[in-house]
């Protein structure tokens, strides 16, 4: 018998070159099974870990994501989801913007919502992942640009997004902009809580929950308490992130005078753009101002900016 190459075989070697080349097959078939088992396997394992809560994907070092509901919100799509077992969302504007520009809010979404709903209008995206009460630890702000990250890549948005923090969403605002300098485009804060001292303060039942966010038993000096949002501005100021202030001169809960006006007092020594808005005889409430228009032509001014 001649093969293709040209080699003659006779019967006996023609059936021991078959068997050669069954046995070649055979193992050929089996190793691409394996493979397609592992693979499988692994794809189970990656689906099972896709319903991990914080703790666990924290320690696989993925994120976990679950989609809650879908529905509309203003003028967008609003998607509610899980991130890492914390109360998240997206709404996305019907044009959105070419540059992709979105505002994230770490705490109240919906709250005195007339900013997000013209920003949403004019096409930017807005984002909320609850860090309500977390007072701007520093685990949280690691938490917080792990969400950052996932939404640049998610959802295709700029990667300098707009803080938005009312109240004590301030305080975690500012933190995580001071760790997170390289991402931010500006802030947003409303009534911000500044300084723990003032907000909650040692005489609230919220004081103890600050030290335990913050890792410790207590904190002896508060208002020197490294971690107030008021202190070690140098990496915002460094960046040159601007911040636009809203507040009333009649709060009695984030008293302007002990919270935003330490801010600002350090900002500008270093150096930072900081513009603030007073409301004559206004509380706390209610946030923002009657019109939205100076604040949200803030952000956009921003962005076009950066675009520049």
């Amino acid at each position: 018998m001649r093969l293709s190459n040209g080699i003659m075989i006779d019967c006996p070697e023609k059936l021991r070159y078959v068997a050669i080349v069954m046995k070649r097959g055979i193992i050929a078939f089996f190793k691409l099974v394996l493979i397609a088992l592992f693979c499988a396997a692994f794809d189970v394992r990656a689906a099972d870990s896709a319903g991990v809560g914080a703790a666990g994907a924290a320690a696989a070092g993925a994120d976990s994501v679950q989609i809650v509901k879908e529905g509309e919100w203003g003028a967008g799509k609003k998607i509610d989801f899980k991130f890492n077992g914390l109360n998240a969302l997206v709404v996305i504007p019907k044009n959105p913007r070419a540059d992709r520009a979105w505002v994230w809010r770490p705490a109240f979404f919906g709250a005195f919502p007339n900013v997000d709903k013209m920003l949403l209008e004019r096409g930017f995206h807005l984002a909320y992942c609850d860090f309500t009460h977390d007072y701007g630890n520093p685990n949280a702000v690691d938490m917080g640009r792990r969400f950052q990250n996932y939404m640049v890549k998610t959802y295709r948005l700029n990667p300098l997004v707009t803080l938005e923090g009312l109240s004590r969403g301030g305080a975690y605002s500012i933190n995580y902009a001071k760790k997170n300098a390289d991402a931010i485009a500006c802030l947003y804060l409303d009534a911000p809580v500044c300084n723990f001292a003032s907000w909650p303060s040692v005489k609230s039942k919220m004081w103890k929950d600050v030290c335990a966010k913050w890792g410790v038993e207590q904190i002896e000096n508060p208002l020197e308490f490294e971690g107030n949002p008021y202190k070690n501005l140098e990496p915002i100021a460094k960046a040159k992130i601007p911040v636009w202030i809203v507040a009333g001169d009649s709060d009695k809960t984030v008293p302007h005078t002990e919270n935003c006006m330490l801010f600002i007092k350090n900002y500008k020594a270093l150096g930072g753009e900081v513009s603030l808005t007073l409301k004559p005889g206004c509380d706390h409430h209610p946030h923002g101002l009657k019109d939205p228009t100076p604040t949200v032509e803030f952000i956009e001014g921003v962005y076009g900016k950066l675009a520049k």
